[in-house]
């Protein structure tokens, strides 16, 4: 009996080592070096975009602040358009691009005349009224 308590106390050791040797380091144990912080990469409002965004179009993949070029490559575009990154890249399940979501971009001009002529859609939203479900279904042809 008094073996049969000792390999259980082993067992029980054992177990406790390993699970304590298997849990994830934390932030707070590891804070960042100097001068260096985490944030968000999103505002309040496309945060709040985004999650419309997927609950409008649950059948497609919603890219985050890509750069114009990973979606369209045309003679002629400089780079500093290429570079562009917009808010949301609306996607096929494949990866193919559908169209973009600028949100709060009055200045965007030939950015939307670049993405249409590649056959994209271009939808434009103001954070101070976000577009309904329906109303991105709408712009992107969903029904």
């Amino acid at each position: 009996m008094a073996k049969f308590l000792l390999l259980l106390l082993l067992g029980i050791a054992a177990y406790v080592f390993w699970k304590k040797m298997r849990r994830p380091e934390r932030h707070e144990s590891n804070p960042p070096p100097e001068g260096l912080q985490l944030k968000r990469p999103l505002s309040a409002a496309q945060q709040a975009l985004f999650a419309k965004l997927q609950s409008a179009l649950p059948s497609t993949m919603i890219m985050v602040q890509p750069a114009l070029s990973q979606l369209v490559s045309a003679d002629g575009m400089n780079q500093t358009l290429a570079k562009t990154v917009v808010d949301f890249a609306i996607c096929r399940k494949d990866s193919s691009p559908l169209g973009i979501v600028l949100l709060d971009a009055d200045h965007a001009d030939a950015l939307e005349q670049w993405v249409i002529q590649a056959g994209l859609k271009c939808a434009r939203f103001k954070s101070s009224s976000l577009p309904d479900e329906q109303q991105i279904r709408d712009v992107f042809g969903f029904i």
